[in-house]
């Protein structure tokens, strides 16, 4: 079975950092370092991700598909507060101001999952004080 989560695990003025583990049955596996905008993000849970097109980027991106919003997605970025507006960021690593190598990132996350594919996303919350 597929297992992607997101684990949302510190909270700043800026980002809100986390790590997205992918495990899907076919064998690939990833982690991303992620961030969001702290005062945005959607809430914990249990969502489906598909593929679709994307008017604002004019590409196709990974969709969260959330019952009270609309829009989000999964796309580069660097600093959340200051580039998402509810959306997910991931790259490969971080420091303490942004995540680093976020198109990079979005470009193996396009390589190992299915478009044609939904997937379950679950989000949690392991925050360090």
């Amino acid at each position: 079975m597929d297992k992607i989560t997101l684990h949302r695990n510190e909270n700043t003025k800026n980002n809100l950092f986390g790590t997205l583990n992918i495990y899907l049955e076919n064998g690939n596996s990833a982690n991303f370092t992620t961030t969001e905008n702290p005062d945005k993000a959607i809430e914990k849970g249990n969502y489906e991700m598909f593929m679709c097109y994307s008017p604002r980027f004019d590409t196709n991106l990974w969709l969260i598909d959330h019952p009270n919003r609309t829009g989000i997605r999964i796309h580069s970025a660097n600093i959340g507060s200051h580039e998402l507006n509810g959306c997910i960021a991931i790259g490969h690593f971080r420091d303490k101001k942004q995540i680093h190598q976020s198109r990079k990132a979005i470009k193996v996350l396009h390589t190992i999952l299915d478009k044609y594919k939904t997937y379950k996303l679950e989000i949690v919350w392991k925050i360090k004080y």
